[in-house]
């Protein structure tokens, strides 16, 4: 009888212990996805704001040679897209001038504001605005 009662406080320990640690596991992942601040997938809501900023690629730290010019898009202040070079293009190249960066920017944003996710660009759409030039 005593060795039944052994085992059967075993068994209870062996499935009672997985349980207890998995709660536990549970419960650290609770904490850690309640501190995300910013989800750059969720939608565009109507109170975000997205602001552009060109910069010439010569006055930033990079460990690449990029010349040119590049663009930031920041949405509720938070930077949002880093892009010091040209998409959709092969290499390190940026743009050759700040109204091409801001004509790629525009169309980023353009995206962005109608959820159109990720806001990629390519060559073609490159070329129809004139961003190529």
């Amino acid at each position: 009888m005593i060795h039944l009662l052994n085992t059967t406080k075993t068994l209870i320990l062996f499935f009672l212990i997985p349980v207890v640690i998995s709660y536990n596991n549970q419960e650290k992942i609770t904490r850690v996805t309640q501190h995300i601040y910013f989800d750059p997938f969720l939608p565009m809501q109507n109170k975000d704001t997205l602001t552009i900023k060109i910069f010439n690629n010569d006055t930033i730290k990079s460990n690449l040679p990029i010349t040119g010019f590049g663009y930031d898009i920041y949405r509720n202040n938070a930077l949002y897209i880093h892009q010091p070079t040209v998409p959709a293009l092969p290499g390190n190249t940026g743009f050759a001038n700040a109204a091409n960066a801001i004509k790629t920017a525009n169309l980023v944003v353009y995206k962005i504001q109608n959820n159109i996710m990720p806001p990629s660009v390519s060559f073609h759409e490159l070329d129809s605005i004139g961003a190529l030039k």
